[in-house]
């Protein structure tokens, strides 16, 4: 009787513990399943085909800023991200050819509208690329056009090194200089704006110097969303040529 007693005990420590070990085992697995690996980034999907998608249907006439600001927040791309897939897809989807900067002095004192810079679809690519490809490379083309045409966009202009203009602040408020930088690509203009230029700006204020049109036109269309994408370091605006535009809050280590 007593032999049996202790047999049971036995059992039923043997099983307590495989069912300890088990319920461990599993937790342990559970945990190892449900936490990601710190070494693969989270995917936040492919930027330059939402881009090329966007240009290929770009609209006959630009967007609201109210439009322009929900495309933007529906990229998943940070604002270099879209710098970098937009400059991509020059080599890809066109080709572009500026001329380089007059040395004759006969040349230099003439109209550089005779050497102008040319955008055209890659014609060794051409050949790879689907429908939506083809109309997007078309729009850039296009768009690159219109504004060599109309003076928005000169050879000169793209040589250029980022450009800036300050910002009279009305009141410091923690604010030392409101700032803007731009630069001027083959397929817009990227403008950049501190967190003290985008609160002067919000406020009525203007920038101070030979500003570009198209940086003038570019910020005043999107000045009522400006406070809504910065996060403390500024915003950073992609003014394509085409009818299509993005704004995303600014690395805090540039145009500062």
């Amino acid at each position: 009787m007593q032999n049996g007693f202790k047999r049971r005990n036995f059992m039923l420590m043997v099983y307590g513990t495989f069912v300890t070990l088990g319920s461990g085992f599993i937790r342990k697995g559970f945990a190892q399943t449900s936490t990601p690996s710190p070494g693969i980034p989270v995917k936040t999907g492919n930027v330059r085909q939402v881009l090329v998608s966007e240009i290929a249907t770009a609209p006959s006439s630009r967007l609201s800023a109210q439009d322009a600001a929900r495309r933007s927040q529906s990229l998943a791309a940070s604002a270099d991200q879209i710098d970098e897939a937009l400059d991509a897809l020059e080599g890809n989807l066109v080709q572009l050819t500026v001329p380089s900067a007059p040395v004759d002095s006969a040349v230099a004192g003439g109209d550089e509208a005779a050497a102008r810079p040319t955008l055209a679809v890659n014609a060794q690519a051409v050949a790879s690329l689907n429908a939506q490809e083809k109309q997007a490379a078309n729009n850039l083309v296009n768009g690159f056009q219109t504004a060599v045409a109309a003076g928005d966009l000169t050879a000169a202009a793209l040589r250029q090194d980022e450009q800036s203009a300050e910002v009279p602040l009305q009141t410091k408020q923690g604010c030392s200089n409101g700032r803007v930088c731009w630069k001027f690509k083959w397929w817009g203009v990227r403008i950049r704006i501190n967190h003290c230029g985008v609160e002067a700006l919000s406020s009525g204020g203007r920038l101070v110097g030979n500003v570009p049109g198209p940086v003038t036109t570019a910020i005043g269309f999107f000045t009522s969303i400006l406070r809504a994408f910065d996060k403390g370091c500024g915003v950073q605006i992609h003014w394509l040529w085409i009818n299509v535009s993005y704004i995303k809050s600014k690395s805090c280590s540039k145009c500062n």
